[in-house]
């Protein structure tokens, strides 16, 4: 209801605010990770390695990853991107009841948050 009221669309017109789609959105600010299934239950834009999905990320993106270990060392690219990293998701990514484990999170510039996510 609220992208059908004309006083919002003016406003987004006048500001030059961009949409498209709501898939389109939602990819700009998720992304997700699954090392055994590269389809990520449907998910996009999906990944098999959690690096790929860091280097690929938008600044203020969400990176999704289902549970289990990943033999990664982890180094965001040395820019501001201020990143989340949510661990421990199941196969089709509507249940974070695990956990996520990494070797290693090193960052050199911006931030990192991280939800389940365990660095060993």
């Amino acid at each position: 209801q609220l992208f059908a009221d004309p006083e919002v669309i003016n406003f987004l017109k006048k500001e030059e605010i961009i949409f498209t789609t709501w898939k389109e959105l939602t990819e700009r600010q998720f992304s997700y990770v699954n090392k055994d299934d590269g389809t990520c239950g449907g998910r996009t834009p999906c990944y098999s390695t959690i690096q790929e999905a860091i280097d690929a990320a938008n600044p203020g993106a969400t990176i999704k990853i289902a549970e289990g270990s990943y033999d990664e060392a982890l180094t965001p690219p040395n820019s501001s991107k201020d990143l989340t990293l949510q661990g421990g998701w199941d196969s089709t990514f509507t249940s974070q009841s695990s956990t996520t484990t990494v070797n290693s999170l090193t960052i050199n510039n911006g931030s990192i948050t991280v939800d389940n996510l365990v660095i060993q």
